[in-house]
């Protein structure tokens, strides 16, 4: 999961991305850099297509 502040609509708001359903490789430590790198590329391309404005 991720959060990150932003205007919608003229009112600050929290926008939040949800990852659910996820392999789950055997390493944590890989698992979790690959999720945050996944996270990291699509919350800006989310929020954009819910015109979420940082």
């Amino acid at each position: 999961m991720a959060l990150r502040a932003c205007t919608y609509q003229g009112e600050k708001m929290q926008f939040v991305l949800a990852i659910d359903g996820v392999e789950d490789p055997e390493d944590t430590a890989e698992r979790r850099r690959l999720l945050e790198a996944f996270l990291r590329s699509q919350l800006p391309v989310a929020m954009e297509a819910e015109g979420c404005r940082p």
